[in-house]
């Protein structure tokens, strides 16, 4: 059978309790809504929670500037209800599964192509500490799972004038990650102006470490 639904885990037992929330938005922000021109951010910085799950799993005791990311993550309920009300966002989500996954989510369900821009991806100060390379360091960012920051497309020009706006507000960043782009699936810009296709496909249940 086909296995559907967002709240996926394992565990050995005895016991599971789990907690569902059911309610209502009038004015939802839909992952469809994303169009060709629209600029991709993120909030906060990735990677914390996925390198904290690293040490963890090798018996090490993780980085404590991290460890938060994996222990309480902050839900980004607030911050999401400001940018609907300033940015104008076409289409948004949380980052559960990584940024490559749910970038793919949000292209899927719009039907467009996310280009995203290496140099720009937040990494989380405890990810860069604790990796050998700059290309280890991005891979947890984009494929470490669990960070629960936002990422939304709004119209181009829309967001930039709010940076200052909104960090005052929260206490943290938004960053310009890439572009929506006519196509499907989600890629790398490079330098001469072509696309690479990003291969991590971010967190999977039930894989091996999942």
């Amino acid at each position: 059978g086909v296995v559907l639904g967002g709240d996926l885990t394992r565990s050995p037992g005895p016991v599971v309790i789990d907690v569902t929330v059911v309610g209502e938005a009038k004015r939802p922000v839909l992952r469809s809504g994303a169009q060709p021109g629209d600029e991709v951010w993120v909030t906060g910085e990735l990677g914390g929670a996925g390198v904290t799950v690293a040490r963890l799993l090798r018996g090490e005791l993780p980085n404590p500037d991290a460890l938060p990311c994996y222990t309480s993550p902050i839900p980004r309920v607030a911050e999401a209800l400001w940018l609907a009300e300033h940015a104008g966002p076409t289409a948004m989500l949380d980052l559960s599964d990584g940024l490559a996954g749910d970038a793919a989510h949000l292209a899927a369900a719009s039907r467009a192509a996310i280009v995203l821009e290496r140099e720009t991806i937040p990494i989380h100060p405890a990810v860069s500490a604790d990796t050998s390379s700059p290309v280890d360091a991005l891979a947890y960012a984009i494929s470490g799972g669990e960070d629960y920051e936002l990422c939304f497309c709004a119209p181009a020009g829309s967001v930039q004038p709010l940076l200052d706006g909104f960090e005052g507000e929260f206490g943290i960043r938004i960053t310009r990650v890439g572009l929506v782009e006519a196509g499907e699936g989600v890629f790398w810009a490079c330098a001469d102006g072509t696309r690479e296709l990003v291969h991590r496909g971010g967190y999977q249940h039930f894989e091996p470490g999942g």
